[in-house]
């Protein structure tokens, strides 16, 4: 590919080529040029670089607990709400899924059984509910929310 010399519809020289005296245009835009504006990049045959979005923040998952964030038992004695699948959210702990019925699975098994993954896998609705109804009972090696909370009192 040759390298061409011309003038963008913005007023601005580009290519190899000095640029000449005659023929400039009488006003040239404020854009900057082809280093900065893609019009002129693109008329002056360099490669235009995609517009790259806002980046998008999404929610995707919620701890739900009994105890106070401040509280030194609070990430151990809590339930993750988490989205599994776009639109299908699962309440977990410790690397296990919980079902309506308050059985434990792991995500091995999630992943092998479709059963399981439907009886896991929930609307956010319903899944923050499963997780506020499971909450008060979260137990770590016999130590429960409540011991925990008497436990700050003292």
């Amino acid at each position: 590919m040759t390298a061409t010399s011309g003038w963008t519809s913005h007023g601005w020289w580009y290519g190899p080529d000095p640029e000449p005296v005659e023929d400039r245009p009488d006003e040239q835009a404020k854009c900057g040029g082809p280093a900065m504006c893609r019009t002129c990049k693109a008329e002056s045959g360099q490669v235009v670089e995609p517009r790259i979005p806002e980046p998008a923040v999404r929610v995707t998952a919620y701890t739900v607990s009994c105890l106070p964030v401040d509280h030194v038992g609070y990430k151990k004695l809590s339930l993750t709400v988490s989205e599994y699948t776009p639109g299908l959210w699962a309440v977990t702990r410790n690397g296990f899924f919980y079902d309506q019925n308050e059985n434990r699975y792991s995500e091995s098994t999630v992943k092998a059984d479709e059963e399981v993954a439907r009886d896991v896998l929930f609307t956010l609705t319903s899944a923050t509910t499963l997780a506020k109804r499971l909450a008060p009972n979260v137990k770590i090696g016999g130590r429960t929310v409540a011991s925990a909370l008497a436990r700050a009192e003292r």
